[in-house]
């Protein structure tokens, strides 16, 4: 009778919680609420674009205790992908020349600085040097980060996508049917990126924001914004 009685009860808590769950599934998801559907829709939709157009940067700032008479010499980033390419700037923010060797970046460095940043990401330009000089005793690390920022480059093949594909891109980003997205970068000197469609009258449009720090083309960093809207 025990044993019989537990399972009446567990079946009627297994009622319950299909029951709970099917209607969280109708509340959030039925069609009859658009604008619970759009508003979430947003949130992922930022997270998507995000997602398709970040990549690391990878931060050393060092100090040249020594160069050995050496114009040019290396600092070791072992461990790190060798398809990241380096940039180097000196303390007032001036690009030196360098290049990646295996798991040694060569730079130019000068008599009148001693600091220098060392960045490593795939979209740099580098400028190849000759006769550097790997010593680890010629350097030392003052501090290591790496950053999660958004490419111009990969913003502008997804602009490109958008507008080659629309569908197949809503597809990616795995949005439904009846929503429907645009979005853009904005740069520092007040020129952007565009994704965007003809919204028709009498839609709702719900659109959001966000402060992005952006890697240019250039190889350099700033700060822009990235705006999604979706209705």
């Amino acid at each position: 009778m025990k044993k019989g009685g537990t399972s009446h009860i567990e079946t009627i808590l297994s009622f319950v919680i299909f029951m709970a769950v099917l209607t969280f599934a109708l509340y959030f998801f039925s069609p009859s609420d658009s604008t619970r559907l759009v508003d979430s829709s947003l949130t992922y939709g930022f997270r998507e674009i995000e997602r398709n157009t970040s990549v690391d940067v990878e931060i050393f700032s060092i100090s040249v205790v020594g160069t050995g008479g050496n114009s040019v010499i290396g600092f070791g980033v072992a461990g790190i992908p060798t398809e990241k390419k380096s940039r180097v700037e000196d303390i007032n923010g001036n690009v030196v020349g360098s290049w990646r060797d295996a798991d040694v970046v060569y730079f130019n460095v000068s008599s009148m600085e001693n600091f220098y940043n060392v960045e490593l990401n795939e979209e740099f330009v580098e400028s190849p040097l000759a006769n550097g000089v790997f010593d680890e005793n010629y350097y030392e690390i003052a501090s290591s980060e790496k950053k999660e920022v958004i490419s111009e480059k990969k913003f502008a093949e997804l602009g490109a996508f958008y507008d080659a594909d629309y569908n197949s891109l809503k597809k990616m980003f795995n949005l439904p049917n009846r929503v429907q997205i645009g979005f853009s970068l904005e740069f520092a000197d007040g020129s952007s990126i565009n994704a965007e469609r003809e919204i028709p009258d009498g839609f709702e449009v719900f659109s959001d924001k966000r402060r992005a720090e952006i890697l240019r083309r250039s190889g350099e960093r700033e700060f822009g914004e990235l705006n999604v809207w979706v209705w």
